[in-house]
Parts: C-alpha cells; sequence; structure tokens
C-alpha cells in the first residue's frame, strides 16, 4: 500500500502529467507491475521524477523508460 501514491507524487513534484496508467498484480500482495504513459513534455522532468524515485524501498527494482516516438 502507498507504492502508488509515491510514484504518482513523485510524477507530480516533477511536473510529469500522466496520460495512462497500468497496475498488474496478483491475489497474493507480491510484487506489482506499474506502467505508465505520459503527456509529452521535456525529458528533464522525466529525468527529476526518476531521481526522486531514486533508491526507493517501496520499489522492487529501478524504474525502466521507454521513449514512444510521434508522428
Amino acid at each position: 500500500p502507498g507504492v502508488l501514491a509515491e510514484i504518482t507524487a513523485a510524477m507530480r513534484d516533477a511536473g510529469v502529467s500522466i496520460e495512462s496508467l497500468i497496475q498488474k498484480g496478483n491475489s497474493d500482495n507480491a510484487q506489482v507491475m506499474v506502467a505508465m504513459v505520459t503527456h509529452e513534455g521535456p525529458e528533464s522532468a522525466i529525468a527529476e521524477a526518476l531521481r526522486l524515485l531514486d533508491g526507493s524501498p517501496a520499489l522492487a527494482e529501478p524504474p525502466l523508460v521507454m521513449h514512444i516516438l510521434g508522428e
């Protein structure tokens, strides 16, 4: 509990707007996968969100960033 709030607070504090979010887990409350797509914005804001999350004990693994190429 609270992990998603920590992630979204880091995004908020870095000025990153979330376009969509999926949280996939299982019934035993083990690790869950969270995938987000953000609205277009400066890459520096994503870097700041990652910095804010760096070393968080709530995250099982470091975040993975994938660029989505537009038109």
